[in-house]
Formats: C-alpha cells, sequence, structure tokens
C-alpha cells in the first residue's frame, strides 16, 4: 500500500534534549526519513539491523541507553540496548495472520529474536553493527538495564521463564553482569 509504514519503521528511537527534566526539545536531525521528509529527530530505525541480518531483524523495543565513559574506545561511548525482532515472528500464528510462511523462515526469525547491543559516539548516530548480548528469558519483548556504580556492575530485568502451561501473563526476572555483553540467559 503506498501510505503504509516501512516494515523497518515499525518502531523508531526519537532524540530529545532537556535542561531540566521536564521542558524537552526535539532538534531536526535530519538522520532518518519518515514519510518523505528528515525534518525530525529520529536517531535509528530498523533498517540497519534487517541488512545486518538478512530481514530476521526489524524492529526493537524496551530501549535503554547508557553513557559509558569507562570504555577506552570514544566510538563506543554510548550503548543502546534493545529486544529486536521482526514483525513476522507473527506471520503463522493461528489467531492473528496465518500467512502460510515457510517453516524454515519463520524459524530463522525466532532464532534472531534476542536482546543487542548497539553503540555510538554521540548517542545520536547509531551506525555500528549490533551484538548480540542476550536470549530472550521468557518471554522476550520487556527489558531493561541499569548500571550499579556501587558495586561496578550492570542490572538486567527481562521476563522469567517461569508460568503455568497455557496460562499467559508477565513477570520479570533480574540478573547482573560486570560488562555490558556477558549475561546469564536465565534470569
Amino acid at each position: 500500500h503506498p501510505g503504509a509504514v516501512r516494515e523497518t519503521q515499525t518502531s523508531m528511537i526519537g532524540y530529545a534534549e532537556s535542561t531540566d527534566g521536564r521542558h524537552w526539545h526535539c532538534p531536526k536531525l535530519g538522520l532518518i526519513e519518515w514519510q518523505g521528509s528528515r525534518d525530525n529527530s529520529f536517531v535509528l530505525d530498523g533498517s540497519g539491523a534487517a541488512r545486518q541480518f538478512d530481514y530476521a531483524l526489524t524492529n526493537m523495543d524496551t530501549v535503554t541507553v547508557i553513557r559509558d565513559d569507562a570504555d577506552p574506545d570514544p566510538a563506543r561511548r554510548y550503548k543502546m540496548i534493545c529486544h529486536w525482532e521482526t514483525v513476522h515472528v507473527w506471520d503463522n500464528h493461528p489467531t492473528l495472520s496465518n500467512l502460510g510462511r515457510s517453516e524454515a523462515y519463520l524459524k530463522s526469525c525466532w532464532a534472531a529474536r534476542a536482546k543487542y547491543l548497539g553503540t555510538s559516539p554521540d548517542g545520536i548516530h547509531w551506525d555500528a553493527p549490533l551484538v548480540r548480548i542476550k536470549s530472550c528469558a521468557g518471554g522476550g519483548d520487556y527489558a531493561a538495564v541499569a548500571r550499579d556504580e556501587r558495586h561496578q556492575r550492570y542490572w538486567f530485568t527481562d521476563r522469567a521463564p517461569v508460568g503455568l502451561p497455557g496460562v499467559g501473563f508477565r513477570s520479570a526476572g533480574f540478573c547482573v553482569s560486570e560488562d555490558l555483553y556477558h549475561w546469564p540467559d536465565q534470569v
């Protein structure tokens, strides 16, 4: 459809600035075209992930951005941790769409679905390749990362792989890591 949102833009990340945390300004950055215009504050869509993972990843959610002054590489000063997947993981769901996609294709989409880390020198330009850092512990699309300065480690909350068979509900789990790249699979 000519007016449809592109698959790689079903979720996007914008940039905003504030001096007091209450009043925000979204500068026009000109980085990503949205509906025919670059007059926006978007800094990331799914196009880079789609190219990197042969369209097995196209959209992200549960975004956390951390400034890491301890990283010796200034090109990796900012870290973004997201849950990445593609909308196609649900293509054959019997109650949603049942589009008849091949099992091999869906298997590759489900295998790519995970938490990934991207880096940026300035928190605006996110061109570096994504690095897979954590499998989906439970349902997948819930996550948050925080720095525990006192103990010099990171905290990760994720959906926990618990529940009753056939009963869907949201749960939360917790794990820690000395760096942002090595996490236990289970929370």
